[in-house]
C-alpha cells in the first residue's frame, strides 16, 4: 500500500513539474567548444581510474545511479554513444556520454552534429566525490580520446560548479540559448 502511494504521489509530483514548464520556463543554456589547448588538472585533483562504459560494467553507476538511469545508459550503449565513468577507490563516483549525431542543448533545443563534431552530454558526479577535480579530469580524457574532432559542451548558466569544471578542461563559451516559455508559447533566442 505504502509503495503504491509513494508512486502515485510521485506521479503527481512529476505530472505538475511538466504542467510548470509548459506554462512557465526561463532558462539560459551556454554551449561551450573545445578550444583545442591541453590542459592539465592540478595537483590538488583525485586520483581516479577513467573507463570506458561497457554492457559489463554499466551497472556501476548503481553506486550513485537509479536503475532507471542504468536503462538509459544501456540504450545509450545500443545507440552508439560511448560513455566515461570515473571510479575512485574502486567506486564508480562520475558519468559522462559523448554523442554523435546530435547536440540535445535543452529539452526544446537540439542541432544535429557534422562528422568531425561530438558532443558531450548526461554529466555528472557523485554528491559524495564532488569538489575533488574529477568532472575536469574525465573531460580531459574525452578531449585526448576526439582530438580529431570538434567538442561541445552545453550547461545551464546556473550551475557555476559545472561551468569551472567545463572551463578548467579547456572549453570556451561560443553560444548562449535563452530558452522562454508562457503559456506553452515557446521562444528560443541564439547569441
Amino acid at each position: 500500500m505504502k509503495k503504491s502511494l509513494f508512486k502515485t504521489i510521485g506521479r503527481i509530483k512529476n505530472l505538475l513539474k511538466r504542467l510548470k514548464r509548459f506554462v512557465w520556463l526561463n532558462q539560459t543554456e551556454l554551449l561551450y567548444i573545445h578550444s583545442g589547448k591541453i590542459v592539465c588538472c592540478g595537483s590538488a585533483a583525485a586520483v581516479i581510474k577513467i573507463e570506458k562504459v561497457t554492457l559489463e560494467n554499466v551497472d556501476d553507476a548503481k553506486s550513485f545511479q537509479s536503475e532507471n538511469y542504468i536503462r538509459f545508459f544501456r540504450n545509450f550503449l545500443k545507440k552508439g554513444a560511448v560513455g566515461y565513468y570515473a571510479y575512485k577507490d574502486g567506486v564508480c563516483v562520475h558519468r559522462s556520454w559523448v554523442f554523435e549525431q546530435k547536440m540535445q542543448i535543452h529539452s526544446l533545443v537540439a542541432e544535429p552534429l557534422l562528422e568531425n563534431q561530438v558532443y558531450i552530454a548526461w554529466c555528472e558526479t557523485a554528491a559524495f566525490a564532488r569538489g575533488l577535480g574529477i568532472y575536469p579530469q574525465v573531460l580531459s580524457r574525452i578531449v585526448q580520446d576526439y582530438s580529431a574532432k570538434q567538442i561541445f559542451i552545453a550547461v545551464n548558466k546556473n550551475n557555476t560548479a559545472s561551468i569551472r569544471g567545463i572551463e578548467k578542461a579547456g572549453f570556451e563559451l561560443c553560444r548562449t540559448y535563452r530558452i522562454k516559455r508562457v503559456l506553452g508559447k515557446t521562444d528560443i533566442v541564439v547569441e
